[in-house]
């Protein structure tokens, strides 16, 4: 869907803050002359306001556009090389923000549900995690922990993510730093076992201190995954030295990603995870991020996607994970947001730990007017 007859226009975009009860989410929308809307989704850059001014001036761009031809509306992004990486993250996930509405708009076009302008013969039921972060709403107590993860785990996802490792830094070396991390670990392991919790790291452990933490981990049983576990900062090298050193282990990773060059690269080298897990805000293109899971499964990665997002950016995972047959469950923010599947029409499709995909044109729901009038701030606009 990156041709065709022009017969379709881009007139207006609007950019809203979707403000719901526990949590925040940046939503952008193409509205075109023949009535059909696209979402996309633009949380979680690390700098709203920035990647906000870029959404707003990329989406400005493409007023009278046809949104059918994504090559072509998608040439801005492509001509943006060479800047720093955090401007690049922002660039970029406004850019994803644009492509997923545009390829919400071509599957409506097409009446198909995005995973069938995909591929034919997607899987529709694809299974869920729960990431348990937001849930807990700053309480990091080791109670609110396992409280949370059994939860989830009785409320059907296959298994639970926690983020533990609060006071552990880098330059941490002191085997004491991670008492905290430990007693919560711990708490949610005697709730739901640990072989039905993953671990995110985000970056925070030197090799010195990682392997202290393996050895102590080892007594206590296997976990599912270990997310992001080194300094992001060492070579691939020796990252995938340390690996080398745990072989029974199951590393993920690929939320940072930024650009298929750099996922490329890391399929191809020795840091290379065993679950590749992008994030379809951060890497921009539907397409894009369709391709790089191909890669990774010739490379020998299962395939998940980094998603601690609202319902337009799970929709969107959703059908790519469907699409790809992805192998290991998809990361859903759980217990942050109440009534969460009433926010959209239809409600979310989410049952029992399982997103099931419909045949409803492109992804299948859309952000509810009432919940945009209650929840929703208007932050751009522009039209014809």
């Amino acid at each position: 869907m990156t041709g065709g007859k022009r017969f379709m226009n881009i007139t207006n975009f609007k950019i809203i803050q979707w403000k719901v009860p526990g949590d925040t989410f940046i939503l952008l929308c193409l509205n075109t002359d023949t009535n059909i809307t696209g979402w996309g989704e633009i949380t979680g850059s690390g700098n709203d306001a920035n990647t906000i001014a870029f959404a707003e001036k990329a989406a400005r761009s493409l007023i009278n556009f046809n949104p059918l031809e994504i090559d072509s509306c998608m040439l801005g992004y492509e001509f943006l090389t060479g800047l720093l990486h955090s401007e690049q993250r922002c660039i970029t996930t406004a850019w994803s923000g644009i492509n997923q509405a545009l390829w919400d708009i071509s599957a409506k076009a097409s009446s198909l549900p995005l995973h069938r302008l995909l591929i034919a013969d997607a899987n529709t039921k694809v299974s869920l995690y729960a990431n348990l972060n937001r849930g807990l709403f700053n309480d990091r107590s080791a109670d609110a922990f396992a409280s949370n993860a059994e939860g989830a785990i009785e409320a059907g996802f296959s298994f639970a993510k926690a983020t533990p490792f609060d006071e552990v830094g880098p330059v941490c070396t002191d085997i004491g730093v991670l008492a905290s991390a430990m007693d919560r670990l711990q708490a949610i392991y005697t709730a739901v076992g640990t072989e039905r919790i993953a671990i995110d790291c985000h970056w925070r452990f030197n090799t010195r201190l990682a392997r202290e933490f393996m050895a102590m981990q080892a007594e206590l049983g296997s976990l599912y995954w270990v997310e992001d576990l080194l300094d992001v900062s060492l070579p691939a090298e020796t990252i995938g030295l340390f690996r080398e050193e745990f072989p029974d282990t199951k590393w993920a990773g690929g939320e940072d990603l930024i650009d298929p060059e750099t996922g490329e690269r890391l399929l191809n080298g020795p840091a290379r995870p065993d679950v590749f897990m992008p994030d379809i805000k951060h890497i921009c293109g539907i397409n894009v991020i369709f391709d790089l899971f191909l890669s990774a499964r010739k490379h020998g990665c299962a395939l998940s996607a980094h998603n601690p997002s609202g319902p337009v950016s799970t929709a969107f995972s959703a059908h790519v994970c469907g699409a790809v047959k992805a192998e290991e469950p998809l990361e859903f923010c759980f217990g942050a947001v109440e009534s969460r599947t009433t926010l959209t029409i239809p409600n979310e499709p989410v049952e029992r730990g399982i997103y099931h995909l419909t045949d409803e044109p492109g992804i299948g729901i859309i952000p509810s007017p009432a919940s945009l009038e209650e929840f929703g701030v208007l932050l751009a606009e522009g039209r014809i």
